[in-house]
């Protein structure tokens, strides 16, 4: 007689399969970094030239305290005055400066404490300083105003980032 025998087959072992949830990928915004930006103007030997520095895209938690040093070749422009911009509040009481050369440089130290309460913090954009030269070069040149260092603390005592931005004057010289 005939027998079904059944053959022996390989097991078959089940693929695994796995599902995970998906996750939202968020959708950043760009953040807006806090920027100082020293203007690029244009003078003339001889005249007095006023270079403003300026603060964009303050932070919501404003800035209580600054320390900037900037620097300029003395042998191109000769430091005049500092006057605070028009975002510095109670500025007789909160900003100060400070100048000098050494033998290759000159630099402007310019300082912002918020010496009072939050509503003294700078807390918009726009010109935080603006400095006066003597342009003393006689030449066609560009004599830049750099931020050497600079620190900047938000109302919270918190560091602040910042991007920096090369200003100066183009020079027309009488030579």
């Amino acid at each position: 007689p005939d027998i079904d025998i059944p053959i022996p087959t390989s097991p078959q072992t089940p693929t695994p399969t796995f599902t995970t949830a998906p996750t939202a990928t968020p959708t950043k915004t760009p953040k807006k970094y806090f920027e100082v930006d020293v203007d690029t103007v244009k003078g003339n030997t001889g005249d007095l030239v006023t270079v403003p520095v300026s603060f964009i895209n303050v932070p919501e938690n404003e800035i209580s305290t600054t320390k900037i040093t900037l620097n300029y070749n003395s042998s191109l422009l000769e430091f005049v005055s500092v006057e605070p911009g028009s975002i510095v509040p109670n500025p007789k009481l909160n900003f100060s400066y400070s100048n000098g050369t050494d033998e290759f440089d000159g630099f402007i130290n310019l300082q912002y404490t918020n010496n009072s309460d939050y509503t003294a913090c700078i807390n918009k954009d726009g010109v935080f300083a603006n400095i006066t030269f003597k342009v003393v070069c006689t030449y066609d040149r560009h004599a830049k105003v750099v931020v050497q260092s600079g620190m900047f603390k938000d109302r919270n005592l918190n560091k602040v980032p910042y991007y920096s931005y090369i200003g100066g004057i183009n020079i027309s010289g009488i030579e």
